[in-house]
């Protein structure tokens, strides 16, 4: 029930958004029993679970290409990672997943569900997908995507849930124990294999990740700011269109994207000099679309990790099923370019 308390922390809700109110409500409380039916099973199991070794962790602003990263490195068999399905209903898919998941992507397939924020790419809940859409859906308040359910509170939102001032504050001790909690039963979905993780607020937690898993491996994947600040334009409509539960104005929305790019730059230029050389590596977007395989191999020689024997041909075909998708296309503001080239590009 702690969706329904951030719900009540977070009022006025709009008027508009009062039926998506009530659709949140019905299902936090549905998702009750589910829940407590895997905490009874699978408490002891979870309190137990390791993480070892260290994960990996995928780094990069919203709409940089972490979610076309993510999906052709969790082809590699030795990798664990969050998918659509735990990500939807991350209080339950331990004991779930295994029926329901066939079942609801036989239902995404027969109605032909979208992801909204990709062009005509359908729903399969077997996708890779983020932890704070884990946490905002396990109702922690310690989620990022707290943001887009109430816009006209985000930035307060983003500031106390990615940049952390004290390593020791209660508000990062709740965090740590929520995430942890999660990637436990993460590692225990998938017996233990290395977790291959993506949440693009994690690009502002390199300090705190580092105190959690201190052998942590990090990619870095960087894409022009004037083309994020298109797509993360792009996501928020979505966004406020499908989930929000407040409406704000174009220029409010603006200046969210505006402060975040630059504060997520900001906070990842100071914070990337905790890493080494053999615990950071990092891509460029375009680079990666024109040779996915070589960037791919890079990748695992710079941060030292063997590949599966079966990745490369795996990785193929998920290249192949890429290449035929077409982005959205945007409207340029000559004058807006300008404006993100002299004040957002990372210097």
């Amino acid at each position: 029930m702690r969706q329904i308390k951030m719900i009540i922390c977070h009022f006025p809700i709009s008027l508009k958004k009062i039926p998506l109110l009530f659709v949140y409500i019905i299902l936090a409380i549905l998702s009750l029993p589910f829940q407590l039916i895997e905490q009874l099973v699978f408490a002891g199991k979870i309190r137990k679970q390791e993480i070892d070794p260290s994960p990996v962790f995928i780094l990069g602003h919203w709409r940089s290409g972490t979610t076309f990263l993510h999906q052709l490195l969790s082809n590699d068999k030795q990798f664990g990672y969050v998918n659509f399905y735990s990500a939807m209903f991350p209080n339950s898919f331990l004991w779930t997943e295994r029926k329901m998941k066939p079942l609801l992507n036989k239902i995404a397939g027969v109605f032909k569900w979208k992801i909204p924020f990709f062009n005509k790419i359908e729903y399969n809940f077997d996708f890779p997908c983020e932890e704070d859409t884990a946490l905002i859906n396990m109702g922690s308040p310690h989620s990022a995507y707290w943001a887009y359910a109430f816009p006209q509170k985000a930035m307060n939102v983003f500031d106390h849930t990615m940049y952390f001032d004290s390593l020791n504050s209660k508000a990062t001790k709740e965090f740590i124990r929520d995430y942890l909690y999660l990637l436990k039963k993460i590692s225990f979905r998938h017996k233990n294999k290395r977790l291959l993780l993506k949440s693009p607020p994690n690009t502002a937690r390199i300090k705190l990740l580092l105190q959690i898993f201190p052998d942590a491996k990090f990619i870095y994947i960087n894409r022009s700011p004037v083309e994020i600040y298109y797509s993360h334009h792009k996501l928020w409509e979505q966004c406020l269109k499908n989930y929000a539960l407040q409406e704000i104005s174009q220029s409010e929305l603006d200046n969210i994207i505006t402060q975040t790019m630059g504060n997520v730059f900001r906070q990842y230029k100071e914070d990337k000099d905790l890493l080494s050389e053999t615990n950071l590596c990092e891509v460029d977007y375009e680079t990666l679309l024109k040779n996915p395989l070589f960037v791919i191999n890079e990748i695992y020689e710079c941060l030292g990790i063997n590949k599966s024997t079966t990745t490369e041909m795996d990785i193929l075909v998920q290249i192949a099923k890429a290449r035929k998708y077409t982005p959205f296309a945007y409207d340029y503001d000559q004058e807006k370019i300008k404006w993100i080239e002299k004040n957002l590009i990372p210097h």
